[in-house]
């Protein structure tokens, strides 16, 4: 009895040791400030406080009809303890990667009944690639807390059908969850699918109960979403078929319409290397280095071992082992999800789409490197190491370079927010990365309409989220116009004011340039500058270019 509880608490003590390694290396990366604050965060910080402040609270993200603002209630939760802070934000989502690691680590103990394997899978997580880490640091769209629901769905699923949970409130919860994640991100559906594909293999319908309670459970908790849909005219069904809403800003305009086999294989290598941190998520190289020959050369020999040991056992009829037997569900998952980006509006070249894999393939690697104690530990100690190592340089260059693991938004904001204080400007003209951020960390002092585009693609209407900002820019005598590291946007505004019987003055600060003090009032639509067209395709563009 004793030496059972003595090996449980060292299983405890790895398992509280993992996360506090998780813990440790997140806490260095955001004291580091190697993480920015950006607008889309700035956002969910703005719902919150609005929340706190008693006014309506919103079913989804502002003005976008398809993800829930469940992120935006919890942080708004943790502004009523911690108070009204970017650091606020980065505790809720520190607080739920950590819940995805332990629910990793009970998904993995779960289907492959090792404790090792699942003490590797929560290690692998725990420092992650860049594209995990980025997702669930930053609030970029609820996919932290998608990814939560997700792995909490395949563990109750994986109860309720391989191993036969007659427990209602197994049932009832995996219900819950899945209506929650169709609320909050419509990627839920890879869950909803792999649960259903294993429960029609399981079905019983003396089990009508289980079935009955699971189904309401799912509309109790996706109620925000049925109720707002039936007053707007399903505009969030809409929104989700419509591919030109979901085009992502960070990736290539036409990759939402790409639909051949080679693009979409093309894009699917893509994300797929970013996925697992051979490629930074928004840039085209790879990475090179003995770390990263090593990573590949890892899973070059894991992939080889697995095809050897799959052709062995099914030529000669060998029985799979327990451990080996959720590999059908690896390929299940990969298979649905597969399917749902090939035939929705769900591509881009971050990865992002692909986090549901990360719970199952982690845990397929982790039983890859187990299996190679066979051979000898020393081998499989150091795949992991290689591994381990992998994931944290490829955070660790980002990291200590100057522009941090995202773009260095709010280098100059101290200085920017005291000059427009000293002038008495709070309502001005800008592109969406640069507005909402300032918005929130002055707490509301500084407003903008983002009319000015922030990349030669044009403006985006979409972008300007929050609509009272826009009306009280367009009701305020005096405004600002602000640009932030795009060049030639610069010569663009200079180029048009300069023809315009208008006076003005120039303000640079860092990556800054502040358009103020004009003889009357103007705005970018004066210009057309917020037109959505390109700028290579208006009557303007090569005269400005020559004069660059």
């Amino acid at each position: 009895m004793i030496s059972v509880l003595t090996s449980n608490g060292r299983r405890r003590l790895i398992l509280l040791g993992i996360l506090g390694l998780a813990l440790f290396w997140r806490g260095w990366l955001l004291l580091n400030e190697s993480v920015n604050f950006n607008s889309d965060e700035a956002i969910i910080g703005l719902m919150a406080r609005h929340m706190l402040q008693g006014k309506p609270v919103p079913t989804f993200f502002y003005t976008q009809d398809y993800m829930g603002s469940l992120g935006a209630m919890l942080v708004a939760l943790a502004f009523m303890v911690f108070g009204e802070r970017v650091m606020t934000i980065r505790v809720v989502q520190a607080t739920l990667f950590l819940l995805n690691i332990v629910v990793m680590y009970a998904l993995a103990l779960e289907v492959t009944r090792r404790r090792r394997v699942a003490q590797m899978t929560a290690l692998l997580v725990a420092v992650p690639t860049l594209l995990t880490l980025l997702y669930t640091s930053l609030v970029l769209g609820g996919y932290n807390e998608i990814l939560l629901l997700t792995n909490v769905a395949f563990l109750l699923g994986w109860r309720v059908t391989v191993k036969r949970s007659l427990r209602l409130w197994h049932w009832g919860l995996l219900g819950f969850v899945l209506g929650l994640g169709w609320w909050t991100h419509g990627t839920i559906i890879i869950a909803m699918l792999v649960v259903g594909v294993m429960g029609l293999r399981y079905f019983k319908p003396e089990l009508w109960k289980h079935y009955a309670l699971a189904g309401l459970m799912f509309f109790l908790g996706s109620g925000p979403w049925w109720l707002y849909n039936l007053h707007h005219d399903w505009a969030a069904l809409e929104f989700l078929l419509d591919e030109d809403s979901l085009k992502t800003e960070y990736a290539a305009e036409n990759e939402a319409d790409c639909c051949t086999v080679a693009e979409s294989g093309a894009l699917a290598a893509l994300a797929i290397s970013a996925l697992y941190g051979f490629r930074f998520p928004n840039e085209a190289s790879f990475q090179t280095g003995i770390l990263a020959v090593g990573a590949a050369a890892v899973y070059l020999v894991l992939i080889t071992d697995l095809l050897g040991d799959l052709y062995a056992r099914v030529a000669y009829r060998k029985p799979w082992p327990a451990a080996r037997r959720f590999l059908p569900w690896i390929l299940l998952v990969g298979g649905i999800l597969g399917g749902v980006i090939a035939l929705s509006a769900f591509k881009d070249t971050t990865g992002r789409y692909l986090l549901p894999l990360i719970a199952p393939y982690t845990i397929g690697i982790a039983l890859g490197i187990d299996r190679l104690r066979r051979i000898h530990r020393q081998w499989a100690g150091l795949a992991l190491v290689i591994l381990v190592s992998f994931q944290l340089n490829s955070v660790w260059q980002p990291a200590v370079s100057s522009d941090g693991i995202n773009y260095p938004f709010d280098r100059y904001d101290d200085e920017l927010i005291a000059f427009l204080d000293a002038h008495d400007y709070r309502f001005g003209y800008a592109h969406y990365w640069t507005s909402f951020r300032l918005s929130f960390v002055t707490q509301e002092h500084l407003r903008f309409d983002t009319a000015l585009p922030y990349d030669e693609n044009g403006h985006r209407p979409g972008l300007n989220r929050y609509p009272p900002y826009t009306a009280d820019v367009r009701s305020a005598d005096r405004v600002f116009w602000l640009n932030q590291d795009f060049p030639l946007l610069d010569n663009i505004i200079q180029w048009h004011l300069d023809r315009h019987p208008v006076t003005y003055r120039i303000k640079r600060i860092g990556d800054y340039t502040v358009y103020y003090d004009f003889s009357e009032r103007v705005s970018p639509a004066d210009f057309n500058l917020d037109s959505t067209r390109p700028f290579e395709e208006r009557s303007f563009y090569d005269e400005v270019c020559i004069e660059c």
